[in-house]
């Protein structure tokens, strides 16, 4: 198990490319509709999802954090979290597969609760429907808030101060 403390976020630079394309299909290289192409053709289908995913991100989110989740100085992952005007949305974590289930994305959605905490504001994120991370989630206090055809919306809100 990796020891929490050494768990930092650091900013993503364009240096960080080749990491997140990585990072990317060995979050989505097993999915129903890609798993049975020729890995070639997997790759080239999925480094252009993440491409898109990218601009889109960029684009919509163009004030979020960013950020490299590093384990023992090494890249393990990526959190992005955008503030809007009322909540925290978290776009997208993801740890590589070596890092999953060690604790890290709990610290990490806790920090980003923690502040929801001091600023008063709920954390939003989205899981597909289906998807078994929803129940990571649901333990971390998150509640299914909307639902569209593909993905829950998914909802924590932080207690109020004690007499407010």
């Amino acid at each position: 198990m990796f020891r929490l403390a050494t768990v930092s976020l650091r900013p993503e630079v364009p240096e960080d490319r080749d990491f997140l394309v990585d990072l990317y299909l060995s979050t989505r290289d097993d999915e129903a509709g890609f798993r049975d192409l020729p890995p070639a053709e997997r790759t080239r289908w999925l480094v252009q999802q993440y491409e898109w995913q990218t601009l889109s991100y960029r684009q919509t989110y163009p004030h979020a954090w960013f950020t490299i989740v590093m384990v023992e100085g090494r890249p393990a992952g990526r959190l992005y979290v955008a503030r809007m005007t009322d909540c925290l949305r978290v776009m997208d974590i993801s740890l590589l597969p070596e890092f999953r289930g060690h604790g890290i994305g709990t610290q990490l959605l806790k920090n980003v609760q923690a502040e929801g905490q001091r600023t008063q504001v709920p954390v939003r994120l989205e899981a597909v429907i289906g998807d078994p991370v929803q129940g990571f989630y649901q333990r971390l206090g998150f509640r299914i808030i909307r639902t569209s055809a593909m993905r829950h919306t998914m909802e924590w809100t932080p207690p109020r101060p004690p007499g407010s």
